[in-house]
């Protein structure tokens, strides 16, 4: 134990005196010092600019400080850049010299030279909408109620004012419709649309209403004839029709057959016998599928029987 003892008082000894030797002992070293900009004005921005994050530079002092330095991340001084007094306009032409350097140590020199140009521009916030990417197809049987929908459906982009071109809009990640059976809600992180500008919130909530498709056969809708005021009575056979069509399974369900419309136009034919298509006016929310007969005989003015029935379809 006493020759332990004695070792370690040797080592503490030893460790001693190496500091005080170091401490006391100048060299020369090239570290890495962080480089600051000061002063900048309120309302401007440097963010775009690309810049070194260090600069190299030579210094004179003690052992033990530089090694602390390298180290033990003990920082001996660093690069500042005073902004004071600078408007925005065309890059500035930066050179780093021995005057930007705040240390206790004796400056040598800036190695290797560091030059790059800096741009100072106005901080600009703009209000732009939220769109929701989409991507996949909704499975069979399923129908989108209405646009996907963000909330919020704006939010703020802050950055330089020469990255923002106007019309920008903020995307969100995408939401898979294929995976979608139902109205679903899902947070989705948004994305700039430039690297240098930010957006005021990162996440938004997106709601995708989804509903099932049905179809349903409406029986039995009267045909309609357009004419001209002038033109002779004009007659439609068969005068009733069935219409089929498809779209959300509530919506389709609560239409009245009296919300659909089927006309046809004999304005401008001259007497006889025609064989025309009709247009069927329906709710928007819903999709036409088929129509049963496709074509209808009309009759203008005064035909015999004996025609009528041989130009019937």
């Amino acid at each position: 134990m006493n020759r332990l003892g004695l070792k370690l008082g040797c080592l503490v000894v030893a460790v001693v005196i190496w500091i005080q030797v170091a401490a006391n002992h100048d060299i020369e070293g090239t570290l890495d010092l962080p480089l600051e900009f000061v002063n900048l004005a309120p309302g401007f921005t440097l963010v775009g600019n690309e810049v070194p994050e260090m600069v190299g530079v030579r210094l004179r002092g003690s052992k033990l400080r530089l090694l602390a330095h390298l180290y033990l991340n003990r920082q001996v001084g660093r690069v500042v850049v005073d902004l004071a007094g600078e408007e925005p306009g065309p890059p500035l032409r930066l050179r780093i010299t021995v005057n930007d350097i705040r240390s206790d140590l004796t400056v040598e020199a800036i190695t290797p030279p560091v030059r790059f140009p800096l741009q100072i521009d106005r901080e600009v916030d703009r209000l732009v909408p939220v769109d929701v990417a989409v991507t996949g197809q909704l499975p069979p049987g399923r129908v989108l109620l209405a646009p996907p929908l963000a909330k919020p459906d704006s939010v703020v982009l802050t950055g330089p004012a020469r990255f923002f071109s106007g019309g920008e809009r903020v995307q969100t990640e995408q939401v898979d419709l294929s995976k979608l059976r139902k109205t679903t809600t899902r947070v989705r992180s948004l994305v700039s649309p430039h690297r240098f500008l930010t957006v005021s919130t990162e996440e938004v909530e997106t709601t995708v209403l989804v509903a099932e498709v049905e179809a349903r056969t409406f029986v039995n809708i009267p045909v309609i004839p357009l004419r001209d005021a002038d033109q002779p009575e004009v007659m439609v056979y068969p005068p009733v029709a069935d219409v089929v069509l498809s779209g959300p399974a509530d919506s389709v369900r609560a239409v009245l057959p009296a919300r659909i419309a089927l006309t046809l136009s004999a304005t401008g034919l001259p007497e006889g016998t025609h064989h025309l298509g009709v247009q069927v006016d329906k709710p928007e929310c819903l999709s036409f599928l088929s129509i049963e007969p496709e074509q209808f005989m009309v009759i203008i003015g005064d035909v015999s029987r004996d025609d009528r029935e041989t130009d019937q379809p």
